[in-house]
This record gives C-alpha cells, sequence and structure tokens, in this order.
C-alpha cells in the first residue's frame, strides 16, 4: 500500500492482498495485520423480501399439489386396470361383472 500522509490512523484493506488489512498508525504502517471481512449479501427486506417469500411458498405449494395429482392418478389408473382385468376374467367365466 502506498503510505500516505494525510490518511487517519485505523485499518485499511491492504490492495497487495485481499485476505487481509493493515493498521495505519496516522504516520507509519504498523505491522499489524488483521483478516479481511467477507462481505455477506444483503437480506431482502421490505417488498422485495416479502415477494421471495411468497414465490417460494407459491412453488412449494404448486410441487405439493403436482405430486398429490400425480399419486392419485396413478393409484386410480391401477384401479381401473385391476378392475378391467377382473371383469374381463369374470366375462370369460360367463360372471356379470362386479366393479
Amino acid at each position: 500500500m502506498e503510505d500516505k500522509v494525510d490518511r487517519p490512523a485505523g485499518w485499511y484493506y491492504d490492495d497487495d492482498s485481499p485476505t487481509i488489512k493493515k493498521f495505519w498508525d496516522g504516520t507509519s504502517w504498523t505491522g499489524q495485520v488483521a483478516p479481511r471481512e467477507m462481505q455477506q449479501s444483503p437480506k431482502p427486506t421490505g417488498a422485495d423480501g416479502v415477494m421471495k417469500i411468497a414465490l417460494g411458498v407459491a412453488v412449494g405449494l404448486v410441487v405439493v399439489l403436482l405430486g398429490g395429482w400425480l399419486t392419485y392418478g396413478l393409484v386410480t389408473a391401477n384401479d381401473d386396470l385391476e378392475c378391467s382385468i377382473e371383469t374381463a376374467n369374470r366375462a370369460v367365466d360367463g360372471l356379470p361383472a362386479d366393479c
């Protein structure tokens, strides 16, 4: 980092290293270093946060409903198939349909 006399004392990011910061005592660098904090993404707030939550709930609801609908369709299709087979077998034996 370039020494600047007009800089107030404090911690400054090191231009040569993205992972540390150095301490300037007001006249020179002290040799003290500290890990640089990683910037966190801001949490959604206000209308933006509400919209993201609503979208997540809506997508989750669609997934649950679609899964239920598919499960119901598979179960009823299986019941219909079993009934058709049973009806065919009864017809071969000369008996009336039971389902």
